[in-house]
């Protein structure tokens, strides 16, 4: 349905019960705004509602420790592994043998204390057929166009935590766990298959109060001095945790979370021309010039490539303040005009006529519009749109004559502001 003052773009609405009678309502927010459109918001509500099954019976108790836990599993192979040995990539990294997981922002009085969050990326996988493991920064596609398949980071961070379930202003001291654990180890058994085991439950409830770990994944990765495939226990490889608590909550008792969950990296342009020099190189079949993310140029190609798969650290991080300011405003951001409620395309002798609807033009800040167009659909990474008109004016047509016959279209069009609105634009460092 349609409701003209939810806060974001889309809202998702989920809830369910569970067997020791919390009941969860979760929202998860997703927006579209150019500097808001990577990442998630997911705002939880926990209420002691004694409901134990999908029937609704209801047992009342006080539950004592309680503790809200959150697994996050990364795997960043994306388009290397399309199935089992499909693609230049490793099978396991499809489900995250190689991830590597960090975690910042575990002491509020510290001087650099910033964010609540974990983060996460593609480790340099061991298994790779390149001269050397360093040469995986970014899993490139070595068979084809060098194009970068994990030139990505990821990460979720805490923007609200309950005190209590009777003081819901934000403790800046949850989660009081922030660890890592084997994705394959007993912890992550199917709970359904252990619920009324004490035993299971017991391990189960000390990760859950693990705390913070002395040192992150990433570190010791580093300190060991391994590949991160052949780091660590399980062939599943490693999931980063929040655990928060432990609480009290009586029959009646509500506790609030928000957290935001999102992945930032370079651009699918930048990555083609960076994979692409890497190959060349890596091939030896051209020298194009590397320059490095400070401007500086290089003859290293593996160092080049590992520079600009680390920049992804970096946006990730401008993402997350973007999160941050989005939450502290209220989800109050700027917003640019709608897009056109209609857009048609009508093939014609010369030319390929695009029209539309005009309601975003009485939108506050209405700058007019853009349109691209491409050859292949948006469901195809390969996919290139190449900007073929702009406007900053109350126009609703374009004739394209560029199109060439036989071949098939496809339109893209965008509202867009007067950019009066750039510089108050928040979250940007």
């Amino acid at each position: 349905e349609i409701d003209e003052n939810l806060v974001a773009d889309r809202m998702m609405l989920i809830k369910n019960n569970t067997a020791i009678g919390v009941t969860i309502t979760k929202k998860v927010y997703a927006f579209t705004q150019q500097n808001h459109d990577n990442y998630f918001i997911f705002d939880y509500v926990l209420k002691n509602t004694g409901i134990v099954s999908a029937d609704g019976d209801v047992y009342q108790q006080a539950l004592t420790g309680f503790i809200f836990y959150l697994g996050y599993r990364y795997a960043f192979a994306g388009e290397s592994v399309l199935g089992y040995e499909q693609g230049w990539g490793i099978w396991n990294s499809a489900w995250g043998r190689n991830t590597v997981n960090d975690v910042i922002g575990t002491d509020p009085t510290a001087n650099d204390f910033l964010y609540r969050a974990h983060f996460a990326w593609y480790g340099p996988h061991s298994e790779r057929p390149l001269p050397s493991t360093e040469d995986d920064w970014g899993c490139p596609n070595e068979l084809d166009d060098g194009i970068l398949a994990a030139a990505k980071f990821g990460g979720a961070m805490v923007l609200h935590a309950d005190k209590s379930a009777q003081d819901h202003s934000d403790d800046l001291y949850q989660p009081r766990t922030t660890h890592f654990i084997d994705t394959d180890g007993d912890p992550c058994y199917p709970p359904s298959l252990y619920t009324y085991n004490e035993q299971y439950m017991q391990i189960r409830y000390a990760t859950m109060t693990l705390g913070h770990a002395a040192q992150t994944q990433a570190q010791q990765i580093e300190a060991s001095g391994l590949p991160a495939n052949e780091w660590g226990p399980g062939i599943g490889g490693s999931q980063s945790t929040f655990g928060f608590g432990p609480y009290e909550l009586a029959p009646g008792d509500s506790l609030h979370f928000v957290i935001a969950q999102g992945y930032s990296g370079i651009s699918r342009e930048k990555n083609r021309e960076v994979g692409g020099n890497w190959l060349q190189w890596h091939r030896g079949t051209g020298t194009p010039t590397l320059t490095m993310p400070d401007g500086a140029t290089s003859t290293n190609h593996t160092e080049y490539k590992k520079a600009w798969v680390l920049t992804c650290k970096d946006s990730l991080m401008q993402t997350f303040a973007h999160m941050k300011a989005n939450f502290d405003l209220g989800y109050d951001i700027p917003q640019p005009p709608p897009p056109p409620s209609s857009f048609t395309v009508t093939s014609g002798g010369d030319k390929i006529l695009l029209t539309w609807a005009n309601n975003a033009a009485s939108s506050l800040h209405f700058g007019g519009y853009v349109i691209y167009r491409s050859r292949g659909t948006v469901m195809s990474e390969n996919t290139v749109y190449e900007q073929i008109y702009e406007t900053n004016e109350d126009v609703t047509s374009f004739e394209d004559k560029t199109a060439v016959r036989g071949f098939d279209y496809y339109y893209y069009i965008q509202s867009k502001d007067d950019g009066t609105q750039n510089d108050v634009h928040p979250g940007t460092p």
